[in-house]
């Protein structure tokens, strides 16, 4: 599923939500509030995300 990360103005549409983290990691230092939605809207809470994610990959 894609995702959408918006930070101000920007807003850029990821294939994934593992390149929507680190998109969203690189948009942190902007004065704009970055976020990561689903496409249907749905807000990501993106330090959960990243939990679940870290957890998944093989040791």
């Amino acid at each position: 599923m894609p995702y959408h990360v918006k930070a101000g103005s920007f807003l850029v549409v990821t294939p994934t939500l593992s390149a929507a983290i680190k998109l969203y990691d690189d948009l942190q230092g902007n004065p704009e509030d970055v976020t990561v939605r689903d496409m249907d809207g749905i807000g990501i809470d993106v330090e959960r995300m990243r939990a679940i994610l870290n957890e998944s990959e093989p040791s």
